[in-house]
């Protein structure tokens, strides 16, 4: 499914473990409770995407846009987000431990905050707005 058009469409409760989704556009699709670990999202377009209870664990977002994307409750330990767009995520609840979040411009770290493990991710020193 890399490069594939997805937008708008449920993925609700899917078990897409491992799943190459690397250049493919999911804004607006609604990934609730479905499993992500390990899946490649690089480069993917999740805005306005729906992420709410999703099980993303060591998922990579690199360079992936997820702006005003609900991840409210999501299980993203050990996820990378090095070089994606976050402006606008919805944070709270969602899991966030041992994350890799850098390169990230006007990070909005209160926001953040409000995940699970926010103090032990791996991010740089000034990094926040």
């Amino acid at each position: 499914m890399a490069g594939a058009d997805l937008r708008g469409i449920s993925f609700a409760g899917a078990n897409m473990a491992q799943a190459n989704l690397s250049g493919a556009d999911l804004s607006g699709a609604d990934l609730s409770g479905a499993v992500l670990a390990g899946a490649n999202l690089t480069r993917a377009k999740l805005r306005d995407a729906k992420l709410v209870q999703t099980k993303g664990d060591a998922a990579v977002f690199r360079s992936a846009d997820l702006s005003n994307a609900n991840v409210q409750g999501a299980s993203l330990s050990q996820a990378d987000f090095r070089s994606a767009t976050v402006h606008g995520v919805v944070w709270k609840g969602a899991t966030i431990r041992r994350a890799i979040i850098r390169s990230i411009q006007q990070l909005d770290c209160a926001a953040l905050a409000q995940a699970a493990g926010f103090d032990e991710t791996d991010r740089e020193d000034g990094q926040c707005r």
